[in-house]
């Protein structure tokens, strides 16, 4: 089966001209289309009727970013290959022909798609001239290519190592960090020629000339990492010859030279982009601080990564860091040793993100889960996935629950468990969730109490997602306010301490 799989956020015209391709092809093999809705606002809830004849399914998601968007396009496809189409291309006729010939005849691979533009429009052409010569120049002799773009891109499931396939650090660029992957197998993607993705952005020309500062200031981590594993990027006489290239190609298919010098416009701001990226760029990653991890991460990326661990059954084990628990750190070892056998340890306030910036010269974001806890839990409904709460006074964990439900239809909590104060009550709670057997667990509890209980119940518990909260449980219910401007404030009179 072949399953294509569209990330969509309010595009709702585009994609039916892109569905629209896709039933005029005569597809050989069974065929099923993926959209994953990521947050968008308007309604898509007539496809599934309107396309039946595609099998098309719709999955809903909180706005995650577009890698998250398909990544849960992977998880819910069923096919043997699957196509991965942005909602603003559309499929030259006989595209998925060429693309399962040539497929059957280089089997569980990954496969580039021909990427061309729409040259009737000033935008269009401008995706023509670069895609097309960029493809040219990247392809090899023995018919592979060094270049991954989405707008076209299928790969083989039983190529898939992980269900994340798209890296939700990257804000752009994400499709080329699939070659860090094949690399890992010393494979580069196939090139297909014949089978020809038209991509059709919907933006007004100086919107979209402009726009290449901001891909190229977002993509800069992409290109870091492939800085770091993959020999693909061009040096300065690979751009030069992609830059001659383009002029060629305008004069060879009689295109203004106009489009041409807008492609080298756009490519002269990308490159601010990326100089304004080693500036200031925010550069995710794990660093150390005071021997204690440090995950630099945003929001968006942190749901997306629990998700998919909830979701394929991985262990998980998050927490965040405060500066209070950064200079307790530094009296006890103890605390140390615990927060580093966390996969992620997120920086929670001010001070942390303050000391990161003055001792280690790195760029963090604040990560409060007070601020998207809605987020976090209106996606754990979609997917369909449980999860138990753990903490709290009596009573407490009871109100979270109800109100959660209430604001996030479909939420299945399971029992609820105030925090354990002994041996015993950690075998019960331990005994209570085998028989729940929830995706991911909630402990409130206070640092370092929950950690050290989210370490034990891990042992135990092998597929499960563990995230410590603190206070979150009692600021939902209303049995604390909210923290006050003074604990910011407190905050930074840490971080700068740790900074001298």
């Amino acid at each position: 089966m072949l399953s294509v799989i569209i990330p969509v956020r309010n595009r709702r015209a585009s994609l039916l001209k892109c569905l629209d391709s896709l039933v005029r092809e005569a597809c050989p093999a069974a065929l099923e289309v993926v959209v994953v809705d990521d947050g968008g606002t308007e309604d898509l809830a007539d496809l599934p009727a309107r396309y039946a004849g595609l099998n098309l399914r719709l999955v809903r998601e909180v706005p995650l970013g577009i890698s998250a968007a398909r990544n849960r396009g992977i998880s819910a496809a069923r096919g043997d290959l699957l196509l991965f189409v942005d909602s603003d291309c559309t499929l030259e006729p006989g595209c998925l022909t060429h693309l399962l010939d040539f497929c059957a005849a280089h089997p569980g691979g990954c496969y580039q798609l021909a990427i061309r533009g729409d040259t009737g429009t000033w935008v269009g052409k401008m995706v023509h001239l670069r895609c097309a010569t960029t493809m040219e120049c990247l392809r090899t002799g023995d018919g592979h290519i060094d270049y991954t773009n989405t707008s076209g891109l299928a790969v083989a499931r039983c190529r898939l190592q992980e269900a994340a396939l798209f890296d939700t650090r990257a804000s752009r660029g994400e499709d080329s960090l699939i070659l860090t992957k094949l690399a890992r197998f010393r494979e580069r993607p196939w090139y297909v020629p014949d089978a020809v993705i038209r991509h059709s952005p919907e933006s007004p020309l100086l919107r979209y000339v402009l726009r290449h500062y901001r891909v190229g200031l977002l993509a800069g981590f992409a290109r870091q990492e492939l800085r770091r594993s993959v020999p693909v990027l061009m040096n300065s006489a690979g751009r030069l010859n992609v830059l001659r290239g383009i002029w060629r190609r305008a004069r060879a298919e009689h295109i203004e030279r106009r489009a041409a010098l807008l492609v080298m416009a756009g490519y002269a701001l990308e490159k601010l982009g990326r100089l304004g990226y080693r500036i200031g760029g925010f550069a995710p990653g794990r660093i150390g601080l005071f021997q204690v991890p440090v995950d630099i991460l945003t929001e968006d990326d942190l749901v997306a990564r629990c998700m998919t661990c909830a979701q394929q059954g991985s262990r998980l084990l998050v927490t965040h860091l405060t500066a209070r628990t950064l200079l307790h750190s530094l009296r006890d070892p103890q605390v140390r040793t615990t927060l580093g056998q966390f996969d992620i340890c997120y920086p929670e306030d001010t001070g942390v993100v303050l000391a990161t910036a003055l001792c280690r010269r790195r760029r963090a974001r604040k990560v409060t889960v007070n601020r998207f806890y809605r987020t976090l839990f209106q996606e754990i409904a979609n997917r369909g996935l449980r999860v138990a709460l753990v903490g709290g006074e009596d009573g407490v964990c009871a109100r979270v629950a109800a109100h959660l439900r209430d604001i996030c239809p479909g939420l299945e909590v399971c029992p609820c468990r105030r925090g354990c104060g002994d041996d015993r009550d950690t075998a019960e709670l331990t005994r209570a969730l085998h028989e729940a057997r929830p995706h991911i667990v909630i402990l409130a509890l206070g640092q370092p109490r929950q950690e050290h209980l989210a370490l034990r119940l891990s042992r135990e518990l092998t597929a499960t997602v563990f995230w410590c909260v603190d206070g979150l449980f009692d600021r939902i219910s209303g049995a604390a306010p909210a923290p006050a401007a003074a604990t910011d404030e407190n905050g930074i009179r840490a971080g700068l301490s740790l900074g001298r």
